[in-house]
């Protein structure tokens, strides 16, 4: 049963006082409470409580925070803060590590920035979490302080499960990307400009782009999905559109990508959608996208969090009053930017908000509070 302290916290409902002292530490709470309320308060909208949280987490030992690292029932947002914490040790990352709990991500950031090379190789002693997200094996290899047994282990998993007899597959499944792009976009496509166009993104993105979707995925289903939700948005949908919407959702992942950076507005329109959030991503990449498009895109309830991410982290997009408020308004923007961004809405649009009841309660809390002080007396 979580703490009703935590709840309280969490909705936005907990007075000033209340926040502080959770934010100094002084709240009757365990220790992974504490650390949950901390991690929350990090975004707290005043900005005395944000620093006293970061204050108390610079002050924590990290080596008392290793039950958490260690117990596999620790929730994996802690896990992932612990494993990306600047003051995490060795014996907490260790533990990390060897936590099934903590998520591949987090395992693929220790792997790309972690400087002891023990730790590194630790990683690769888990050989089925290597294989399960091969964005680990690319981490390792790339980064300059791992060590020989470490290079050794990843290489060798690298060519066992991921290079061996796939060349002559990759070469005829690239010919038929290509062919699916030219209908799509009306133009060929050579496969040095397919493959210079891929290895610019994963250079942007700091990825690797995998050849196909999570195991499970369904184009047909991708395709129904697809359209519902288009024509409940109140788009219509012709029969030359539809040829195109069942060419893309046959394509493979790496093909959707190059569409969505290359594609004229109604493939950007369509790709948006996209299960695969590197797909959705690349979309908002293609420097073809208009102020018009964003603004659309910011509403669409469910688009990728990490595509609103990036709009709200685009300056000259989130300076457009539309873009700003429609990401405001949208339940999957994260807290952090829709928490700053409410501070700009107008009066009318505060008072939407505060009643929106899709959006976080905290959301609407702080909706309230803004309209309650700027309502004329």
């Amino acid at each position: 049963m979580s703490n009703p302290i935590i709840n309280v916290i969490k909705s936005g409902n907990a007075p000033k006082p209340g926040r502080l002292a959770a934010a100094r530490g002084m709240l009757p709470l365990t220790q992974e409470e504490s650390l949950q309320v901390l991690i929350f308060l990090r975004q707290d909208p005043e900005e005395d409580v944000r620093l006293a949280a970061e204050t108390t987490l610079s002050n924590l030992d990290p080596n008392s925070l290793l039950p958490i690292a260690q117990n596999s029932n620790s929730q994996v947002e802690l896990l992932n803060f612990l494993a990306a914490w600047s003051k995490s040790s060795y014996p907490l990352l260790e533990a990390i590590i060897l936590n099934k709990t903590t998520s591949d991500e987090a395992i693929a950031h220790i792997a790309a920035y972690n400087t002891n090379s023990s730790l590194l190789e630790a990683i690769t002693i888990n050989q089925q979490r290597l294989i399960q997200y091969p964005a680990i094996i690319d981490a390792i290899l790339a980064n300059p302080y791992r060590n020989a047994e470490a290079d050794r282990r990843a290489r060798e998993v690298k060519t066992e499960f991921f290079e061996k007899e796939l060349g002559a597959a990759r070469i005829a499944e690239e010919q038929k990307a290509r062919a699916q792009i030219a209908k799509v976009i009306g133009a060929d496509i050579s496969q040095d400009e397919f493959q210079n166009v891929l290895a610019q993104f994963e250079k942007d993105m700091g990825i690797k782009v995998e050849d196909n979707d999570p195991a499970g995925f369904d184009p047909e289903a991708e395709l129904r999905r697809l359209l519902t939700e288009m024509v409940e948005d109140g788009e219509l949908i012709n029969s030359e559109q539809l040829s195109v919407y069942q060419i893309i959702a046959k394509a493979s992942a790496k093909t959707r990508i190059f569409m969505a950076l290359k594609g004229d507005r109604t493939v950007r329109g369509i790709l948006i959608r996209d299960s695969n959030k590197m797909v959705s991503t690349a979309v908002v990449k293609n420097p073809k996208a208009s102020d018009a498009e964003i603004e659309k895109f910011a509403k669409i309830k469910g688009i990728s969090e990490e595509v609103l991410r990036i709009i709200s982290m685009n300056r000259a997009w989130s300076s457009n009053y539309t873009i700003m408020h429609n990401l405001t308004c949208n339940p999957r923007t994260p807290l952090t930017f829709s928490m700053t961004f409410i501070n700009r809405l107008q009066l009318k649009d505060l008072k939407s908000l505060m009643k929106d009841k899709g959006v976080p309660e905290v959301l609407r809390n702080m909706a309230k509070r803004l309209a309650a002080q700027r309502q004329p007396n």
